[in-house]
Order: C-alpha cells, then structure tokens, then sequence
C-alpha cells in the first residue's frame, strides 16, 4: 500500500534550501514571509491543485495568496490540519506538521496536553502535543498579512431547525451519492450514524458497490450490516478487528504522525493493515464520523445540579476521565494537573441553567472532543484513501447545531432523519437492539453466536483490538525505554511505579497508548532535527 501524497505546508519567516526540498513549491508572500508548499487533495493553494478536491470536506485546508500576505479557511470545525507557533511576540509561524515546527523552533512536549490524553481521552481548546505549539479552534480561520499572522473568529451559525433540514436534504444525499459513484466503499456498523449515510447516498439515487464491517462473525455490527448490504444490494465485506500485523510500530508510527500526534497509539496502529485489505476493493470511504453532533451525548438526569463547582468537578472526574485513570495517582503533580484541566473546562461550559449547560455540552461534544479526537484520526487516514465525512460537513453541523433540546434525546432528529430518507432501511433494527427485534432473533443465529462466545473465550471485547495493540507495542524494547523516559523525566514516576505501568497494559491500556504517542512525537522532532539543518 503506496501513501496517498498529501498536502502539506509551513509559513516561516526565513529561507533555507532544506526547507525548498522538503515541498515542491516555495513563494515568498511578503517581505518577512515565505510559504513553502506541496498540493494535494486536502491542501488548495489558488490555482496549484493536484488531485480530486472533495467538496464539503472537512478536512480541507485553502490558502488563498494576497497581494501582502495569505490567509487560511477551513470549515466550521477547523479540522485540516493548521497548526501555528504563538509565544510572548505573538504568533510566528504555521504549518500543517506540528513536529517540524517543534523542531525549528526547540519546543519541549506538553505536559498539560499528555495530561488531558490520559486522563479524559482528548484535549480541550487549541492544545497540541508541544509546548507553544496550538492547533486551530473551531469556529476560527488564519491570515498572515503585512507581515503579522492573527486568529480571526467567526461566530457560529445559527438556524432555524426546519430550514436548516430542508438545506441538507436538497446538498447531503447528492454529494454521498457521488461518491458511490466515485467507488467509494461505505463503513457500516449496526449503530445509527453509518446509517445515516447510507440512508443520505440511497435518497440521492446512489448505493455503494461495497459495504464494510469491522468486527467478529456473530458481532452485532456485523449482522445488522449484512441486513443493511441486501437491501441495496452491496457486497458486504467482514474484516477481523484481531490483525495483529507484522509491522505493528512501523504503521503506528507512521499513522500517529499523520494524526498530528493526537490520537491513540492503541487504538489505531492497527488501522493500515485494514486499509491495506481493502485497497484493490474502493477507492475511498464514507464515514458516519461526527454523527452524535446531533445527541446528546453528555446529558444526565441531573443536570440542573450542575451549577455548584463540587458537582462540576464530579461529572468531569466520573463522565470524562478514562477506564485505567488510577495510573494518575503515582504522577506527583496530578493534582495541579487536575485543577488546570478543570479550569480548562470551566472556560468552556456555561453552568448558569440546565438550557445553557447542555448547550455548553454540545460544543464541548464537537468542537473539542469530535474536532480534537476524531478530527485527527480522519486526517491520518486522509493519507491511505480518500476520505468523505458528510456527517462533518458544514451543512450537517448547522443543522446539528439547530436541533432542540427536545429532539437531542435518543438521537429522535437522526432517527427522524432516516425514516424521511428511506423507511425501509430505518426498519431494520439497530446493533443496540439485537436479540430484542424478531427479525434478528433468530434461535440459529444466537445459537451459533454462543458457541462461537464459548469457543474463543469471548466475555468481552477488546475494544477493536486496543490491548493486543498496546501489549505488542509495549513488547518493543526501544518503546519500553521511551515510555520510562517520558514518564520520568515529564511526570516524576517514581521507577517502581513505571514498570508497573508498563507491565500492565491490559490495565492501563488507554493511558500507555497516549504515553506512546508522546513518545512517537520526541521521536519525530529528533529524526527531523537530524535530517534538515534547520534550527535556528
């Protein structure tokens, strides 16, 4: 599997031969700025475009050159990949590879953002995995004219529900339609977003040649997606969430990076060798990432308690902090760690009634933890196939962010959605519901389903594969000494405490998947240190 050439560039204000070879192009855009650059599909620079540009896609990054400078637009969520070097004198230069400028300009890992990794699972806010290194917010673009690089925020969009609806069933089903049309291959699971857009590409007079599903034979997912393929008429594919292939690092190394060193190492160093299956079948695929934009994913009962900042400080402990987050009490300043985080959130939630709090909770939902951890993922596989994400175009976000409360509850503006779309795919029963519907309750099939539970030693899931992941990554003597590394030097882990942590990855699974990724990110900025001569 060859890698897709993707995008890429750095706004500096110096040249250097080094940095010409790295990028096929460089201008100089104004009299302190030169923007070193190679196209792609992910990546528009005026009128240097190579490859097919996706429309609506989130992931796409356009540089439009000024008379005196640049800017930068992205979407709503600011997904593609912009990343910028802000200290004391402002902001000084971009690029789509935090680790290059990590490396021009000597900074150190952040705490704080490895911190958030493992604790909650993503990072709140701008945060990168370097010190002084931020990551575009969402709702923000970027220009660098006369010589001075400014964040420009936009406001969100607010419209009416009715409208906002009308808008995405008359662009949504025609563009996922395209796609199908294009050879794009459909992910689909038993649960309601992949469904979604399914539904969408169907209304739009397309269906996908193939459909594919990760995951065991008896899984849920499984059935409820062959259910799905037949009635378009698709080829379904199954595809093992148990590869344990023979360049494990290598891939994960590689996707990590993509990731702009935001995702877990546990959880998606497997995910090349299951692209490589199915590089001769498609040519790109739809992903219902971003769906629960339209949920209500961190509602409680209790909700209308929230405003005292003891219960805000539980919920952050009990509903965003990780399995395994015991791992927090053997770094000495968790506690600091911890108060930084919650002040983090403080900025973000709006606490002052039940209405304005789970408004608040829908931003933090998207533009935090769907922008910083699935955001990611989706640019690191942008770098294997071509991604379309409708589920995270703009259209689809305004319309998620129009839903009332009311209709959040139990995905009703989703389920709604695909009963408008197809009624006869919105009957076939959701992964959730197996064994409750009679058309899946079938004696055979729960029948075979427990044999083959018994059989394998099947009590529960392994989280698509994480802790075999992680266990064979911390195999690897060099990943060993890296991770006792970070954890010293970073955290003040005490030694016998390290090799507790290491020797035990199906309980930490999460926690040592972050720490690899930290280590994946020092790795990056020494070999590029060592290859270009470009410190200043």
């Amino acid at each position: 599997m060859d890698n897709k050439v993707k995008g890429s560039y750095l706004l500096i204000n110096k040249y250097s031969v080094e940095l010409a070879n790295r990028y096929k192009k460089s201008i100089k855009v104004s009299s302190d700025f030169y923007l070193y650059f190679t196209p792609g599909p992910n990546l528009t620079v005026n009128n240097y475009l190579e490859g097919e540009i996706i429309e609506l896609s989130p992931l796409l990054v356009k540089i439009n050159i000024l008379t005196n400078g640049i800017e930068l637009t992205l979407s709503q969520l600011a997904i593609g990949d912009v990343y910028y070097l802000e200290r004391e004198n402002g902001i000084e230069a971009l690029s789509s590879e935090p680790a290059i400028l990590a490396a021009l300009f000597d900074c150190e890992l952040s705490i704080n953002a490895i911190y958030q990794d493992i604790s909650i699972g993503f990072r709140l806010g701008n945060l990168s995995i370097y010190e002084n290194i931020f990551k575009l917010n969402a709702n923000h673009s970027i220009n660098a004219i006369s010589n001075k690089i400014t964040l420009v925020e936009h406001p969100r969009r607010v419209e009416v529900f009715k409208l906002a609806q009308e808008k995405l069933l008359d662009t949504l089903p025609k563009e996922v339609a395209r796609c199908y049309a294009n050879g794009y291959a459909s992910e689909l699971t038993g649960g309601i977003d992949s469904r979604l857009v399914y539904a969408l590409g169907l209304a739009g007079g397309g269906a996908p040649k193939i459909d594919f599903t990760i995951g065991n034979q008896f899984d849920n997912d499984v059935i409820v997606a062959e259910l799905i393929s037949k009635l378009s008429k698709s080829k379904h594919i199954r595809i093992n969430n148990n590869l344990m292939d023979s360049q494990l690092a290598e891939d994960g190394y590689d996707f990590v990076s993509f990731s702009g060193f935001s995702v877990n190492a546990a959880s998606y160093s497997w995910l090349p060798s299951v692209y490589r299956q199915l590089d001769s079948v498609r040519t790109g695929q739809l992903t219902g990432a971003g769906g629960e934009c339209a949920c209500d994913f961190y509602f409680t009962p209790f909700d209308r308690l929230i405003k005292s900042p003891y219960i805000l400080d539980e919920w952050l402990k009990k509903r965003l902090y990780l399995s395994g987050n015991k791992m927090l009490k053997a770094i000495p300043m968790s506690d600091e760690l911890h108060k930084n985080l919650f002040n983090k959130l403080k900025v973000i939630v709006n606490t002052s009634s039940i209405d304005t709090w789970r408004n608040s909770m829908t931003s933090l939902y998207s533009e935090h933890r769907v922008k910083n951890w699935v955001g990611p993922v989706l640019n690191a596989s942008d770098n294997y196939y071509n991604v379309s994400a409708p589920l995270l175009s703009d259209t689809y976000l305004n319309w998620a962010n129009s839903i009332p409360l009311k209709l959040r509850r139990n995905r009703q503006a989703q389920l709604g959605l695909i009963k408008i779309l197809n009624p006869k795919l919105a009957m076939i029963p959701y992964g959730f519901k197996l064994g409750k519907n009679i058309l899946l309750n079938n004696k055979h099939i729960n029948l075979l389903n427990k044999i083959y539970k018994r059989t394998i030693g099947f009590n529960k899931t392994d989280d698509l594969g994480s802790t075999s992941t992680i266990k064979k990554l911390t195999s690897d003597v060099v990943i060993r000494e890296e991770l006792r590394v970070i954890m010293r030097e970073y955290f003040s882990v005490k030694e016998s405490n390290i090799e507790l942590i290491i020797n035990n990855p199906d309980v930490y699974t999460k926690q040592l998947g972050y720490l690899v990724t930290a280590c994946w990110a020092k790795r990056k900025v020494n070999e590029i240190s060592l290859s270009y001569k470009i410190r200043k």
